[in-house]
Order: C-alpha cells, then sequence, then structure tokens
C-alpha cells in the first residue's frame, strides 16, 4: 500500500477566505489540473462574490499575460525599422531611419538611428541629433558622438544646446558632450576639456584627433605646467602630440621643457621630438641634437619619430646644424627616404663629406630624385672594390639614366668586364646612342640580354635587323626536344625577341612575318612562341592587332598558337577589341584564353565597358573572369559593390581573382604598369575599385585586391614603356598635388600604402587637405615607444 504523500503546511489566515481553496480539494489542485477544472471546483465551494472576485483576477491575469506578451513581441521586433531602412538607398533610407529616430521609445534603436544618421553626414537630421540631447545616457551620448561626426561647419547650430546637456550630463554621456563641444571648438568648454583629457577618457573617443584639441584650447592653455607636467604619462604625451601638430615656433619652448624634464617617459620625448622636428627651427633642431647626445639608448625610437613626422625641409635643418656630430649618418639617410624634391640641395651638401658612406646615401638618394649633380659622385663609386657599393652605384645611374654619364660608362667598359652588364643597361638608360657598336657586339657574348634591351631602348636601326634575324628557328633545330644546344640557342632567340619589345616604333611588315612565323611554328620551343606573340603585341597597330585578334578567335588555329596570341592581345590593347574580346569571357575552352581576354580588357581600361562587365558576373563561366577586367580598369562604388557581391556569393569567382593575385605565372600577367596608363587614367579607376572593396562599408570588405596592387606600385615594371618606382612616386605627387579633385584621395591613398611618409609630409606642407588625412590615418593609433 503507497504511502499518503505528506501535505505542505498551509498559512491559515486569521477570518475565514471565502475565495480560498478547499482543504480537501488542495492536493487535486496542486497535482495539475488545468484552468478549466480549477474554476470549476472553485465555483463549487465558493459564494457568487467569491466567483466574481476570482473571475476577475483571472481576467486580470490574462491581461497581464497578454500585455506582457504584446510587449515582449514589440521589443523583439524593436529593429525591425532600422533593418528595413537598411534595404533602402539613398534619400529614402535616411527617411526611414529618421523616421525611427522620431517614432521609437526605445533608446537601443533610437542609438542605431543616430549613428547611421551620422555615418552618412544626413544634415536634415540635425534637428533630431539636438533634440535627443535631452534624453540622458546613451542617447544623449549617441546624439553629442553624432553631432562630431558632422563637423563644426555643420552642426554649428549644436552649440548652445550642447553647452545646456553639459551642464545635465553624468558620466554615462559627459565625455561624449565634451568631445562634441572640443569638436565645435567652443571656448566656453575649455575647462570641461582639460578635466577629460586629464582623466584620459576624452582620448579615446571615437574619431579623436590630436590636434581638435590644439585648436580648440591653444598653445597658452597647453603649455600650462598643469598638462606639460601631468602626472600620467599618456596626457602628457597626448599633449605633446597637440602641440606637435601647430607647428609653430609657439610650441617649441613648452616641447623643450618637456624634453628636459627629469626620467621623462620615452613616449612623451617621441612626441615632443617629432613636434621638434615638424616646426623645423635652429631652436628645435639643437634641442633634438642635445636630446640624442644626453640618451644615446633612446636614439633609434627618436630618428624613428623624426622619420614619421618631419618633412625634408625639417630634416635638412637638423642635418645643417648637426655639423658632422651626432646621428650625421641617419639624417642624411632619413632626406633619401623622404623622396621629396626639397630634400636635393641638402643632400647636394654632403657629396664631399670624409664619410663615404655618407656620399653614397646621398649619390644613390639624388639618383631616385632625378638629381644630375650625383652622377660624378656615382661613377667614383662605380670603381670601387668592394663589390656591394660598386653594384649600389651602377643601379643608381640605372635609375638616373642621365646622357652626361654615357661616355664616362664607355671608360669604364674594358677596366671592369665582370660588371659589363651593369654597364650596358646603364647605358641603354641613359640614351648613349654612342655606344650602340660596342653594344652589337656583346649580341654575340654572354650578355646578350642586356645588349638587345640596351639596343632596342636606344632605337639602334643597325640593331634592327640583327635582332629579327636572331629570333627565327634553325631550320636544322627541333626546338620541341630539349638539349644543350636548343637551350643555348634558346637564350639567344629570347633576348632579341624581349629586344624587340624595347623598339619604340611600330613593326614593319618583315617583323610582323618573323613574329607571326615563331608564333605558329610547332616546332619551336613554346616559351619563345609566347615571346614573340607578346612583342607583336606590344607593337602592333590597329591593323596587325586585328590580325592578332582574328588568329586568337579562329577555331581552326591549334589551341596553343590561340593561347599565344591571347598573350599578346592584353600586352597594349586597343579600345576597339571589345567586341571581339567580350564574347571569349563565356565562349567554351581554355580558361587560360579567357583570361588573356580579361586581361585585355581590363587593361584596355575603357569606362564604358562596365556595365557589360557586371552583367557577366551574373554569367557562371565568365563571372570570374569579369570580375578580373573589372578589377584592372572599372572605378565606381556601384561596379565595387557588385564585384564584392560576386566573391561573397561564388566561391569560385574569389578563387579566380585570389590565384591571379597570388604567385607564379598568373601573377606576372598582373605585373605590367605603364605610362599609358597612368596617362589614360586608367590607374586611379584601378585604386579606386580596390580601395572601395578594401575600406566601403557598404561593400563586403576584400584587402587582397588593393595590397596586390600596393605592391606592384612599389616595385614598378621594367617592360616597354614601364613605370619605373621612381615615376610612379613622380606620377602620384604630381596628382596629390594638382587639381583633379576626384584623384588626389587615390593619390593620397596609394602613396600612404607604399610608405611614401615624405611625399605625404611634402604635400601637407603645401597645404594639401587629402594628405593631411592620410597623415593623421597612419598616426592612429599611435605605436608605443619600446
Amino acid at each position: 500500500m503507497r504511502a499518503r504523500r505528506k501535505r505542505p503546511p498551509l498559512a491559515v489566515p486569521p477570518t475565514p477566505h471565502i475565495a480560498s481553496i478547499a482543504q480537501d480539494d488542495y492536493e487535486a489542485f496542486v497535482g495539475g489540473l488545468s484552468n478549466e477544472q480549477a474554476l470549476r471546483k472553485i465555483r463549487q465551494r465558493t459564494t457568487t462574490s467569491g466567483k466574481v472576485v476570482a473571475v476577475a483576477m483571472v481576467a486580470g491575469a490574462l491581461g497581464l499575460c497578454g500585455i506582457y506578451i504584446y510587449r515582449s513581441r514589440a521589443y523583439d521586433a524593436r529593429m525591425a525599422g532600422i533593418e528595413a531602412a537598411g534595404q533602402l538607398d539613398g534619400a529614402a533610407m535616411l527617411r526611414a531611419l529618421r523616421n525611427e529616430l522620431r517614432e521609437s521609445t526605445y533608446p537601443d534603436v533610437r542609438v542605431r538611428a543616430l549613428r547611421n544618421l551620422a555615418h552618412f553626414r544626413d544634415t536634415e537630421a540635425l534637428p533630431l541629433f539636438i533634440e535627443a540631447l535631452g534624453s540622458p545616457g546613451i542617447v544623449r551620448s549617441a546624439a553629442a558622438l553624432g553631432l562630431a561626426t558632422l563637423g563644426p561647419d555643420l552642426a554649428e547650430p549644436a552649440r548652445m544646446p550642447l553647452m545646456a546637456a553639459l551642464a545635465e550630463a553624468d558620466e554615462q554621456d559627459r565625455t561624449q558632450v565634451v568631445w562634441a563641444l572640443a569638436v565645435l571648438r567652443e571656448p566656453a568648454a575649455t575647462e570641461a576639456i582639460i578635466e577629460e583629457i586629464s582623466a584620459g577618457r576624452l582620448q579615446r573617443q571615437p574619431g579623436f584627433d590630436p590636434q581638435t584639441v590644439a585648436l580648440v584650447l591653444g598653445v597658452e592653455r597647453l603649455s600650462t605646467s598643469r598638462l606639460t607636467e601631468q602626472a600620467t604619462p599618456a596626457v602628457r604625451t597626448l599633449v605633446a602630440t597637440a602641440l606637435a601638430t601647430l607647428a609653430v615656433p609657439e610650441v617649441v619652448p613648452p616641447l623643450l621643457r618637456m624634453l628636459q624634464q627629469p626620467a621623462q617617459d620615452p613616449q612623451v620625448l617621441q612626441a615632443a621630438v617629432a613636434g621638434l622636428g615638424r616646426v623645423g627651427t635652429v631652436e628645435a633642431a639643437h634641442g633634438v641634437l642635445e636630446l640624442l647626445e644626453q640618451r644615446p639608448a633612446l636614439s633609434s625610437e627618436i630618428l624613428a619619430a623624426l622619420g614619421r613626422a618631419t618633412s625634408a625641409t625639417g630634416l635638412a635643418v637638423l642635418l645643417r646644424e648637426a655639423n658632422g656630430r651626432g646621428p650625421h649618418e641617419a639624417l642624411v639617410e632619413l632626406l633619401g627616404h623622404t623622396h621629396d624634391p626639397r630634400a636635393a640641395d641638402a643632400l647636394a651638401s654632403v657629396l664631399r663629406d670624409p664619410n663615404e658612406r655618407i656620399r653614397m646615401t646621398a649619390a644613390s638618394a639624388l639618383a631616385e630624385l632625378g638629381d644630375a649633380r650625383a652622377v660624378d659622385t656615382l661613377l667614383r663609386f662605380a670603381t670601387h672594390p668592394n663589390r656591394d657599393m660598386g653594384q649600389q652605384a651602377f643601379d643608381s645611374l640605372l635609375t638616373l639614366g642621365d646622357p652626361r654619364a654615357g661616355k664616362m660608362l664607355l671608360g669604364l667598359w674594358s677596366a671592369y668586364p665582370a660588371r659589363r652588364a651593369a654597364i650596358i643597361r646603364a647605358l641603354g638608360a641613359s640614351d648613349t646612342r654612342a655606344a650602340a657598336p660596342i653594344l652589337m657586339r656583346e649580341l654575340y657574348g654572354d650578355d646578350v640580354g642586356a645588349a638587345a634591351r640596351a639596343l632596342g631602348q636606344l632605337g639602334y636601326e643597325r640593331a634592327y635587323s640583327t635582332l629579327l634575324r636572331m629570333s627565327t628557328r634553325d631550320p636544322n633545330m627541333d626546338f620541341r626536344r630539349p638539349s644543350v644546344g636548343n637551350e643555348l640557342a634558346y637564350r639567344k632567340r629570347y633576348a632579341a625577341l624581349t629586344g624587340l619589345g624595347f623598339v619604340s616604333t611600330p613593326l614593319d611588315a618583315a617583323a610582323v612575318q618573323t613574329l607571326r612565323t615563331v608564333i605558329e611554328d610547332e616546332r619551336d620551343d613554346r616559351r619563345l612562341r609566347v615571346a614573340a606573340a607578346m612583342t607583336l603585341g606590344r607593337r602592333a597597330t590597329d591593323r596587325v592587332y586585328a590580325t592578332l585578334l582574328k588568329q586568337l578567335t579562329d577555331p581552326r588555329v591549334p589551341e596553343f598558337t590561340r593561347l599565344a596570341y591571347a598573350q599578346g592581345s592584353w600586352q597594349a590593347p586597343h579600345p576597339a577589341s571589345v567586341a571581339v574580346l567580350l564574347p571569349l569571357l563565356q565562349a567554351p575552352g581554355s580558361g587560360q584564353v579567357r583570361r588573356a581576354a580579361a586581361l585585355a580588357l581590363g587593361y584596355a581600361g575603357s569606362p564604358g565597358l562596365e556595365s557589360r562587365l557586371v552583367a557577366l558576373l551574373e554569367h557562371p563561366q565568365a563571372r570570374g573572369y569579369a570580375a578580373l577586367a573589372l578589377l584592372l580598369g572599372a572605378g565606381s562604388a556601384e561596379t565595387a559593390q557588385a564585384v564584392g557581391q560576386a566573391m561573397g556569393e561564388n566561391r569560385d569567382t574569389e578563387e579566380v581573382l585570389r590565384r591571379a593575385m597570388g604567385g607564379g605565372d598568373a601573377h606576372e600577367e598582373l605585373t605590367q604598369l605603364t605610362g599609358a596608363m597612368f596617362r589614360s587614367g586608367q590607374i586611379y579607376r584601378r585604386l579606386a575599385i580596390a580601395l572601395r572593396l578594401k575600406d566601403d562599408p557598404e561593400v563586403t570588405t576584400y584587402v587582397f585586391p588593393w595590397a596586390h596592387l600596393i605592391e606592384r606600385l612599389t616595385e614598378g615594371w621594367d617592360g616597354p614603356d614601364g613605370m619605373t618606382p621612381q615615376a610612379i612616386r613622380r606620377a602620384f605627387f604630381a596628382a596629390l598635388c594638382g587639381d583633379a579633385a576626384d584623384r588626389r584621395p587615390l593619390a593620397a591613398a596609394a602613396l600612404a600604402g607604399m610608405g611614401e611618409r615624405g611625399l605625404l609630409l611634402a604635400a601637407r606642407d603645401a597645404g594639401v587637405v587629402e594628405a593631411a588625412v592620410q597623415l593623421a590615418a597612419l598616426d592612429r593609433p599611435a605605436e608605443p615607444l619600446r
């Protein structure tokens, strides 16, 4: 017999409760009766008034439950309006966000709306931002940060409402309100700004810039001991950095005082040195040089700070004041790294320095600037017993390409046979036509590659026919079978074919026929057939290019011959080839042919082609190659979004692009950087789409196209009409300082990616806003000094 379960004790009311459950029914009730059963039992045991009360209680409970469910569902769906706005574009999206900000009672929804409206710099929302300042906590915080994002010009009407909000703010939103007032440069908020800086809170705000603090506080307030002698090193570092951004002589005394403080923190020293270097006065230079003498253990960090923040003019003052003492050699090296034309005179001043490393460094840096004052020094180093120094001198002469070096280079010909290849390359670059007869003899020697290229660059007429004759196959040799004799002949023929590619004049009929014979000869080496096609493509007239395309698209032509012609098609593509090449992207057959067609279409850089290529992103066979063509020649935000979406939705598309940029032979196809690309503006469209794929919040982020392009720009290309690293830097610097507003930010981003701080500093000194923006981005966050 099962034991009866013991009942829990009940609280007995002092008087009978008419709505209580009867004792006998308790166990059944707690045992799990339904509401309906329980109510039935209640009715059986209560009076009429008790029943009314019970029903009212149940109805109230059900009502409360309904309200809870309604509110719970409403809370869960609170972001629906924000998400719906995200599906819209332009003005419609902004209207929807503004409506959510007005209507929603949920603080987190209002914060999301505020942040998005600030991101898109919606000026129509300004009254709503100001109104939101009246809502304490996270809403006020987001409204203040949004006003800071809008900036001092657009947010000017919020100045007084922000001051009113400051009087009411607490630890949840005070710092954000103060930051907005700092951005608006409100003098009445000075004390609050100093308090927030001293507490270390202001510098943690989004978009914080020390220059903002400097502009609102000014030199006088920043120079007070309250800030320059703050106990916290991070605050002193910020103060020194803010003073440095002003770059006026008045900041020198407080920065020098900070340098002279006993046991000053290295980060503070770094910031102060950067500021003194930027000012560039004699007094500032002496302060830096004294610090280098006093703290030799920090010399590398101090010099690194100078290199990051000091332009060529400031470094030139430091070099002059150093007078041979201290880091003389390091300062010359820093000057050279700026690649700033303003460094030329300072570099030339040390060409007779007793230290040969200083002379070599200065001469090489002048060669990078294209300054002919380096010629004599480099020629002396060309005969240096140290092989590395001699090679560096020849490389710099090659970079300089000055005709005055030619005669003296010829004088080194017989004396230095081990360096003959370097001499030949320098002669070709310096346009020394008198060297051509000597170079002709080298076509039959060990330096045939350098000689063929140099003769092509010189445009020597006698070399033209010789190179053509060397390009042809000996009928008695079958290059399909490897042998020592074949490899030796291959080397000479490859040099001749490559040299023909450097000839500046169009190829005549005889040359075209010779090259076509090599391309279509199935007994020849495949590498030579491709080399011949590439030379043909580089120097083809419109008529010859049309013939090339005909062979490429003729299905009766053997597959490898078609592939060779395909490689030639993108060497110097013609915009008129679009009608022939575009269908190849979706044609069946070799993926190599489709890739070559994509390269030709991309390098042609025809802006009107974008929409047709974007349409092909929907074609399964063509999408990867269409995306490749777009990365080479497109630039619009819509196209970047379409390419990013195609990569996100289709892994094969991303793989095609990654393989093309990842290494091997395919990687070599994307090394080409010609002067024509810069003259036509194609390189800027290529920069634009890569930058948007990297940074645009509306596009799925892909960094590898930008990283690949920056690597290529840093290394340059030494092919026909190739852009050397020096030429690329000069082109971007000219664009950065030029009148084309759409190219300035792209040039600034490219120079930043290439690590060209010196040129950005030079442009900043000239008042170029885009350069200052890039420098601020490079310096955020500042690297700690170890």
